[in-house]
């Protein structure tokens, strides 16, 4: 068997002086009803006096435990056999004040030998239940010593006194040698059983090892899944945004020939009043149709015109990707879904806008949403991208988007017109890890992480879908969010 730590046998003796305070307290009970109920020939105040000299010595090795006054495993051990001797003290006592060789509590020495399987090694297993064994015999032959010496002596062999003391010396030596047997294979029992606790406990703590070994492996997988979840997500963020941004860059592209082209000409006729002679007006006009001026200065108006546009567009795609990040606001806040959902639209902008996907929105008077909005936006990316690419194979593809205003809750759905999804992964759909999309295109975590956003909102998220038909996913989030959803470890930002 092996030794027991500090902390596990500070701990199993703690328990022991639990179950002794309860065992005698039980005790105490007993021994008053069966004094009340049952006349028989006990000694109940004797009896109770034993119970409370357990209670008392146990209060004082809790007392001592609770303190923290035995540091060592020696110190330990030595409290917990101060104990037990006390335990058999307080049995020996029962069983003298309960008829002594007749009484049926000699049984009781097996329970200190059954404690100190908790906190002893073999060896002090055996000597408790050698203790045990000897404090009996001493109580028979000390209660009975009068009586013995009848079983020597020369008397009468028909003599009462002898033939009193021939069957109590037999009454001693048969319950002695019953309970020492008794007591060696209890306390064998004993140490088997603590021994394949010891085992059991030592494989469960091997298990435990290796289970916690692999849950690190699994969160790292799942880390390094999300970490590929969030770069797909950035991936389809900035192919919205290079898509976006390529008009306006185009005109400014387009337009800087012509405008340098335009300045050079300018430049010419400025520089050419230097060289005119007395007919200065003859000589610009020959000039301006040379260089055309009226189509140059109405195109170079143009010109400003565009690249001013491409300028403004390039501000407001920074601002849409500010505002669907929310990189300034990350914490619990008011906020307009609809803006949410416009924001995201013009991001994903690959797939929804002119001669592509087309989009209805159908947007209720809404009050604003007590919410993290970044986090929001996410559930949207992930709905209208992978609506959006429902619809990639179909003729006619189209997604709607619409609100609602439920007494203080508010419903979002995003339905396409798709060819839905398989009754057989229905139910698998919020499942972490589930993808119906090809190997290498999506890791399943999307829908799953969206679930966990909206149910940390308060909210609930769900979808109907018939197959040819397409699908409608809906989000109910309440208007007031009372759910802190910064808490670690609760939510990755991510999306499919």
């Amino acid at each position: 068997m092996q030794e027991l730590s500090h902390d596990d046998l500070l701990a199993k003796s703690k328990q022991l002086i639990y179950f002794r305070f309860a065992f005698a307290v039980v005790a105490l009970c007993f021994v008053f009803l069966v004094g009340h109920f049952v006349r028989i020939d006990l000694d109940p105040l004797a009896l109770s006096g034993t119970c409370i000299f357990v209670v008392c010595v146990n209060a004082v090795g809790y007392f001592l435990l609770k303190q923290d006054l035995l540091p060592s495993e020696k110190t330990l051990n030595g409290l917990n056999a101060v104990l037990l001797s006390g335990d058999i003290v307080a049995i020996s006592c029962a069983v003298h004040l309960t008829k002594g060789a007749e009484s049926d509590l000699f049984f009781l020495y097996l329970l200190p030998i059954l404690l100190a399987s908790n906190v002893f090694g073999r060896i002090g297993i055996f000597l408790t239940a050698l203790f045990a064994s000897s404090a009996y015999v001493a109580v028979l032959l000390v209660a009975n010593w009068s009586f013995l010496p009848f079983a020597y002596v020369n008397v009468v062999p028909e003599s009462l006194s002898a033939a009193y003391a021939h069957r109590l010396l037999g009454q001693i030596v048969s319950r002695s040698g019953i309970l020492f047997i008794l007591s060696i294979v209890w306390a064998a029992f004993c140490l088997r059983m603590s021994g394949i606790d010891q085992d059991t406990k030592l494989r469960l703590e091997e298990q435990l090892r290796a289970n916690t070994a692999k849950n690190l492996e699994l969160r790292q997988i799942q880390s390094q899944l999300i970490h590929q979840e969030k770069m797909a997500s950035l991936g389809r963020i900035v192919a919205g945004i290079a898509h976006e941004l390529n008009n306006p860059i185009n005109f400014v592209h387009g337009n800087l020939p012509y405008l340098r082209e335009y300045f050079e000409d300018l430049k010419k006729l400025v520089a050419s009043f230097d060289q005119i002679g007395d007919n200065p007006k003859i000589r610009v006009e020959e000039l301006k149709r040379e260089i055309n001026y009226d189509f140059l200065v109405t195109d170079l108006d143009n010109i400003i015109a565009d690249l001013n546009e491409g300028a403004e567009r390039v501000r407001l795609i920074v601002r849409n990707l500010r505002s669907f990040s929310r990189l300034d606001e990350a914490e619990l806040k008011e906020a307009s879904i609809v803006d949410g959902l416009e924001s995201t639209i013009k991001i994903l902008s690959q797939y929804y806008g002119q001669d592509k996907i087309a989009l209805e929105t159908s947007y209720a008077q809404l009050p604003l949403v007590l919410c993290y909005p970044g986090k929001l936006n996410q559930v949207w990316m992930n709905l209208l991208s992978n609506a959006a690419q429902a619809v990639s194979q179909v003729p006619n593809p189209k997604v709607v988007i619409a609100t609602e205003l439920l007494s203080d809750w508010i419903i979002v759905s995003v339905g396409d017109n798709g060819p839905g999804i398989k009754e057989s992964d229905q139910s698998k759909i919020f499942e972490p890890f589930f993808t119906t999309k090809p190997v290498g295109q999506g890791t399943g975590l999307g829908l799953s992480i969206c679930h966990s956003i909206i149910e940390r909102h308060g909210g609930q998220i769900w979808f109907e879908s018939e197959p040819e038909k397409g699908t409608k996913f809906f989000v109910k989030i309440p208007i007031k969010a009372v759910v802190d959803l910064n808490e670690p470890g609760q939510i990755e930002p991510s999306v499919t």
